[in-house]
């Protein structure tokens, strides 16, 4: 079964076949909505559909810095399209935010183009 995973997540990351879900953060005092964070999932038809089972996989894979840059690129894209000024959040782990990994030109680039 782990080696049947195993080639689902690397077929989704070539294929960067990943859905973002915007889930809204309210502001229960002011009855807004305040921002929205960014939900990852795999294709409906996989195995590697709910977020528990497509990040477990990557870690288990060592693959988790990999499915983490292909989740922050399909946000910002997806985010781009709404043209909205409320902020959108993201979840990442802290090895993504810490060198060797952590490329602040390489953020800066992603955040620009899909601004």
């Amino acid at each position: 079964m782990q080696d049947c995973l195993s080639q689902e997540l690397n077929r989704l990351l070539l294929t960067e076949d990943i859905t973002t879900l915007l889930q809204p953060i309210v502001n229960i005092n002011r009855k807004c909505v305040f921002g929205f964070e960014a939900l990852s999932l795999g294709p409906s038809d996989s195995p590697l559909h709910t977020a528990p089972m497509l990040f477990e996989t990557a870690e288990r894979c060592g693959q988790t810095l990999e499915l983490e840059t292909l989740c922050l690129r399909t946000a910002a894209r997806h985010w781009s399209g709404h043209g909205t000024p409320l902020k959108l959040f993201v979840n990442i782990s802290p090895a993504k935010l810490m060198p060797p990994e952590f490329n602040p030109t390489q953020l800066q680039e992603l955040l620009l183009a899909n601004g």
